[in-house]
């Protein structure tokens, strides 16, 4: 996943709650697009895709960004080894985990608003015997559960595209501590997002409207990040930085295939269309349409046993 680094330090103990208002139309009309159902159907389909979603993770799926996410935040704490760091939108651990095992005197708060990826996630961390994450089901836009001035650090990762921003930003802004900082990370503009592009292409020639809907425009709708620099600038953010990151998709797994059918990528939608239509075989057609497409495009890998997409980019 391609992550754009926002970093800030707040100066002050009182942030601007409600002065961030300065996205740009394009941005809030790719987000309103399918409103009022855009978060009820993302919550949905994570619910529906946590077990799958988390052998992903387990499988080291995303290269290149939770990595920078963990560097970053321990630089930021570094000294407080007793940190307190809140991440949202964890799915079922990322980059939440890979902090926790880096700071293991740190309390790190795990939350999701899919209630499927909190359970699948606090299972996970049990099962790596990891004691400092705690997880909480949380909406990204009123963490009100928490106190403010409560954490050192708020990371999300690729998460922000797929709430109201502004509102989110100023939200972090509340919880975190004076000099406290954020971390941040969208996906880039469509062109510079092919496995995006790929799973959309092969959907559309089974079901037109399954990768046509806007799922693709909002996940990619801060392509240009410039809203969301002016929203924490806005909200009281200072030191803001912007780092581009390349994130390479891996999945070396037997069943590498049916993982992918049950992620929430278009490929899913389009096959729930076309068996609704009771059309048959369609697994089986679009895992062999699926497996020519990456093939032609050099990234299967292991002799087919799994796929391999580099050059997604983020900020």
């Amino acid at each position: 996943m391609q992550a754009r680094w926002c970093e800030h330090l707040s100066e002050s103990a009182e942030m601007s709650a409600g002065a961030a208002t300065t996205t740009s139309p394009a941005s809030e009309s790719a987000a309103k697009a399918h409103a009022p159902n855009m978060k009820q159907a993302m919550t949905a389909a994570f619910n529906t895709s946590a077990t799958a979603y988390t052998e992903l993770l387990d499988n080291k799926c995303l290269l290149g960004i939770y990595e920078m996410f963990v560097d970053h935040v321990v630089a930021l704490v570094a000294d407080n080894p007793e940190a307190q760091i809140l991440d949202i939108a964890s799915a079922s651990g990322e980059p939440a985990v890979g902090i926790a095992r880096k700071l293991s005197s740190a309390r790190v708060v795990a939350s999701d608003i899919a209630d499927g990826m909190v359970d699948s996630g606090r299972k996970r961390t049990a099962g790596m015997g990891i004691t400092n994450v705690e997880w909480a089901k949380v909406d990204a836009e009123d963490i009100s559960a928490f106190q403010a001035h409560t954490f050192d650090a708020v990371t999300c990762s690729l998460g922000l595209m797929f709430m109201e921003m502004t509102t989110a930003v100023n939200e972090f802004g509340r919880v975190l501590k004076p000099r406290g900082g954020v971390a941040l990370s969208v996906w880039q503009t469509v062109d510079k997002f092919p496995l995006a592009n790929i799973f959309a292409s092969v959907a559309r020639e089974f079901d037109e409207a399954s990768a046509t809907r806007g799922a693709l425009e909002i996940a990619t709708r801060f392509g240009d990040p410039k809203p969301i620099l002016q929203a924490l600038e806005a909200s009281g953010f200072t030191n803001i930085q912007c780092k581009e990151i390349e994130v390479k998709f891996q999945v070396i797994l037997d069943n590498w295939l049916d993982i992918l059918f049950k992620m929430p990528f278009p490929l899913k939608a389009a096959i729930a269309a076309c068996e609704a239509r009771g059309e048959a075989d369609v697994r089986e057609r679009m895992g062999k349409r699926l497996k020519e497409v990456l093939a032609e495009g050099g990234y299967l890998v292991d002799e087919g046993k799994g796929v391999c997409i580099p050059n997604n980019h983020a900020w």
